[in-house]
């Protein structure tokens, strides 16, 4: 071995000396990064994998969140419409389907708000006061006495 090759030995032991020290001394900042790493990845991958068919807003039914394609299923029963409705307005300004002479803005809520059927003592308020804007975002269910409370005040 000449003196070219043992200084290459030597800068190579120097580089490895301090890769090892290193190592010793954040070994667990290195292993914390893999381990985060391989977490973005899996979420990456599981998010990537996924098809996720979000319901449309012109359905009839319910969402059903324990169904892995998101599907809606309908609600069955004689008021709900099977098919899209014409609707007209009633003497009081609200919204009504023809053919069963339903508030729209019930049955937006029974679908996107509270996700059940209304109960008997239960009304639909608008949050803005406009009675034709049936936008799930305007709609609040609340008992009859709230809602005059809150008419009332």
């Amino acid at each position: 071995m000449d003196d070219d090759d043992i200084a290459q030995c030597c800068a190579y032991l120097c580089i490895a000396a301090l890769v090892l020290t290193f190592v010793y001394y954040f070994w667990q900042l290195i292993v914390l990064s893999i381990v985060i790493i391989g977490i973005i990845y899996c979420i990456y991958r599981v998010v990537s994998s996924r098809n996720v068919k979000l319901p449309s807003p012109t359905s009839y039914g319910h969402y059903d969140s324990y169904d892995d394609d998101y599907r809606y299923e309908p609600i069955h029963d004689e008021q709900t419409p099977t098919k899209v409705s014409k609707t007209y307005i009633d003497p009081n300004g609200y919204k009504r389907y023809s053919d069963s002479d339903r508030l729209v803005r019930r049955h937006i809520a029974e679908i996107y708000v509270v996700r059940r059927k209304l109960r008997e003592d239960e009304v639909v308020h608008h949050i803005n006061g406009n009675k034709l804007d049936n936008r799930a975002v305007n709609l609040r269910v609340m008992t009859w006495r709230e809602h005059n409370d809150l008419h009332n005040r």
